[in-house]
């Protein structure tokens, strides 16, 4: 296995030795104060936002050794993780996530600007997108329906595409590893263009997922999940026919295996009897025209989801003619306009209006559901003795659906503050709104692990927020307060009069705390090695908590989660630390910790690197159930110690 590594290298290396190549990150080039688009619908400054805004580039992620794009995040403060498979891989209809805040269910998630969760099961799969594919991620922390409208619960992680550069540009990028880890792609740029294709592979891992039942009077018996080989394939696209005018294009397919195997143990079942196994397969198809000038812009957009479950044993049994198989089937278009008009005595009064055709077809669980969501949208802003700027905000949303459900109506206001202490110091504050819906998922679902409930809530929320922000010539401090409160917040469980699990409207659901993010470059401005010295620290401190139906209190999601580390570049060489931190984790999870290393080495031509993530070899647990008073628990694993060599070249 080794020597097949070794000579896939020296391939690549052969390649890159036959090309004119620039050097890769030849500098240390943090944006300490960037322009964003996700805090107001115009792009702004950063620090003069009265949002809490995090910017994450594809080279951040790159560089703390994230091999998708649910990764990268995952390393990012203020985020928490759920996964049910490694590089964030969903197991049949259940998919990864991110929560914000601790509160999870409640991120709406964007390309471009344009929502990717459709009306079904508001699924994002995050780990279909390879880091190649996009510029930066760009996340706003609370309640942004104003801005938003319906599902922007916690908050919004907008991903913004890579786009056409000044400067042609061609890279190739190489990278094996452990496992049978495999990561290729090359991509093309220039002024009008810019294309990629990407491919990934895992080999089959044992014992991803394991089942203990604890119930002595059960007759189930404890087993366990392997994972098949797992191939992703990706490519994007953004053109620019026209001055102001992009088309962009992302696809994506992934397809991997699972089979679920009985263990010794229990008063029913045969030890290493092969109780399930399928293939899942996944397609994944986003595309927008955007028209967008300093004071208007226009968009259009569609997406489309499809899974595939395709069973070969079932129950114990083999399965031939397909009758266990399932599929399902999500997709959205829409359209929105903006408009900003500037208006004497330093006031900006910014306009639209925007519909979303949202769709879902489940088999077994229900059928075709649609859904029509509409709304206009209004924000003032106004600037006071040039320090103090004042934001209101308002919208009005309308969502129809076609078949079984209610029809909604909710105005949503928004307000925030700005002030300009020192030219380095801001204050802000803001006070916020949301709302969603209940899924077709939550309302219709049928199935023998969970079912819908028709008679669900619409979920309501609140945030109120405030802090400080300074960015100084080498240290850069975010710093806010925040109460979340929500109404009707939907969630799962067990509840009294209903004999399966199934969603329930959760009471008094709230989370409050602190959320942070420091950069700090101690000797920029100096010369010698260590001038490139940078490190960062973010996250978020909270209490979550919730009530059932029947009155219990219970954690929804993780008290406190933190990303840390540190980078360097001396001449050829880089070196990247990230450690990440989850602990007071909801259902008695145990904390995850994990620490990862990448260091790089530029060659006259192209980057040799090296990247070892989970560098500690700790045993991970990305979801799961240990409650003590539970029928049983189970837990979803991470990967273990993964190493990776690869080759990335520019030109």
């Amino acid at each position: 296995m080794v020597g097949n590594y070794v000579l896939r290298l020296f391939f690549v290396l052969c390649i890159g030795a036959c090309l004119a190549a620039s050097p890769l990150r030849a500098e240390m080039n943090r944006t300490l104060d960037p322009v964003v688009v996700t805090g107001s619908r115009f792009p702004a400054v950063e620090s003069e936002s009265h949002r809490m805004v995090t910017v994450i580039t594809a080279e951040d992620m790159r560089a703390r050794g994230a091999k998708n794009l649910f990764e990268g995040l995952s390393k990012t403060g203020g985020l928490a993780f759920k996964t049910q498979g490694p590089l964030g891989l969903s197991n049949g209809g259940m998919t990864s996530d991110l929560s914000i805040r601790g509160l999870p269910g409640g991120e709406l998630v964007l390309v471009n600007g344009m929502p990717i969760q459709s009306a079904g099961g508001a699924s994002y799969d995050l780990d279909t997108i390879p880091i190649e594919q996009i510029d930066r991620v760009e996340i706003l922390k609370g309640a942004a329906s104003t801005l938003y409208g319906a599902d922007a619960m916690t908050g919004v992680i907008n991903i913004i595409t890579r786009q056409p550069e000044e400067v042609a540009l061609t890279n190739m990028h190489a990278e094996i590893g452990e496992y049978g880890y495999q990561n290729y792609s090359v991509g093309l740029s220039n002024a009008d263009l810019t294309a990629g294709l990407t491919y990934q592979h895992l080999d089959d891992l044992h014992k991803i997922y394991q089942k203990t039942y604890l119930n002595p009077t059960s007759r189930s018996t404890p087993s366990h999940y392997d994972v098949g080989n797992t191939d992703r394939y990706g490519f994007n696209l953004s053109f620019s026919p026209l001055q102001d005018l992009t088309f962009d294009l992302l696809a994506s397919y992934y397809r991997s295996g699972w089979q679920k195997v009985y263990d010794a143990g229990g008063k029913s079942g045969i030890a290493g009897q092969l109780e399930k196994q399928f293939t899942q397969q996944k397609y994944k198809l986003f595309t927008d025209l955007r028209y967008e000038k300093d004071r208007y812009r226009l968009k259009g957009f569609f997406s489309l989801g499809t899974t595939n479950v395709d069973y070969d044993v079932y129950g114990g049994k083999r399965v031939t003619d397909g009758s266990r198989d399932s599929w399902n089937k999500e997709y959205n278009a829409g359209a929105s306009g903006d408009y900003r008009f500037d208006l004497p005595g330093d006031t900006a009064l910014t306009a639209g209006a925007e519909y979303i055709y949202r769709a879902a077809n489940y088999r077994y669980k229900y059928k075709e559901h649609h859904r029509h969501d509409v709304a206009a949208f209004v924000e003032a802003e106004k600037i006071f003795f040039r320090r103090l700027t004042l934001t209101l905000g308002m919208r009005e949303q309308c969502i129809f659906p076609e078949k079984e459900g209610d029809d909604y109506n909710r105005w949503l206001p928004a307000a925030g503050l700005s002030f300009r202490l020192t030219d380095a110091t801001r204050l802000f504050a803001n006070f916020s709104t949301a709302f969603r819906a209940p899924t077709f998922n939550q309302m219709f679902n049928d199935s023998s692990r969970l079912v819908g409930n028709p008679n669900l809530r619409p979920e309501k929320g609140k945030t109120y927020e405030a802090g400080v922000k300074f960015t100084g010539r080498a240290v850069k401090i975010r710093l806010a307060g925040f109460y979340m409160d929500y109404e009707d917040k939907i969630d799962t469980g067990y509840i009294t009069g209903v004999a399966d699990k199934t969603y329930f409207n959760a009471g008094d659901y709230e989370s409050i705390g602190v959320e942070w993010q420091a950069d700090w470059q101690p000797f920029v401005g100096m010369r010698g090695p260590l001038h490139t010295l940078a490190f960062r620290c973010s996250g978020y401190w909270a209490d979550p908590s919730a009530k059932d139906p029947d009155g219990q209190e219970y954690r929804p999601g993780p008290k406190f989660q933190s990303s840390l580390g540190a980078s360097w570049q001396w001449k050829r060489v880089d070196l990247e630390l990230t450690g990440t931190i989850l602990a007071g984790r909801e259902d008695f999870l145990d904390e995850a910790c994990s620490l990862d290393i990448t260091a790089g080495y530029r060659l006259p031509v192209g980057r040799l690197y090296i990247a070892v993530t989970n560098l500690l070899d700790e045993e991970v647990v990305s979801a799961g159930n240990q409650d003590p008073e539970s029928s049983y628990q189970y837990e979803y694993y991470e990967l273990p110690r993964l190493a990776r060599i690869g080759y990335e070249v520019s030109f």
